[in-house]
């Protein structure tokens, strides 16, 4: 239902230009990684320095390349994004 809205928006803004879809993906994608890293620091405790190795590491896996990529990605990175605020939630 979110991912539907958020196609919806980045329609109505852009219209059908792939290069701001990408762009939405990429941004989805930034903020899933913040939110690993914030992860990382509060859940397990590691040093600051640790947590932002760690959340690089997040970002740049070639794993996640078909999911910001790619339209149908975009459940994928929504579904972490949504994960991480619920688990930081439920930890604090």
């Amino acid at each position: 239902m979110f991912r539907v809205k958020c196609q919806r928006a980045n329609n109505f803004v852009s219209g059908l230009q792939p290069l701001w879809f990408h762009a939405s993906n990429v941004v989805l994608h930034a903020i899933a990684s913040v939110l690993f890293t914030r992860l990382v620091l509060v859940v397990v405790g590691l040093e600051p320095r640790y947590a932002m190795l760690a959340g690089l590491i997040f970002a740049t896996h070639p794993i996640h390349t078909e999911a910001v990529a790619g339209i149908v990605g975009r459940a994928d990175i929504l579904a972490c994004i949504f994960f991480l605020l619920s688990f930081l939630t439920y930890h604090e």
